[in-house]
């Protein structure tokens, strides 16, 4: 069963190695999945950190 696979580990070695790129657009298609047709992210509880 998927509740007792307990692959978190497996999980985040998968995600750190990809690349920032692929993240952020599997973030994207994410979010985008749960918005309305027409709906746009609300953008402002977001924070921009300067590298």
């Amino acid at each position: 069963m998927m509740k007792d696979a307990n692959d978190e580990q497996y999980d985040l070695e998968y995600w750190l190695s990809r690349t920032v790129k692929e993240r952020a657009a599997a973030i994207t298609y994410i979010v985008s999945q749960s918005l309305r047709k027409g709906q746009r992210l609300d953008k402002t509880k977001l924070i921009k950190i300067k590298m």
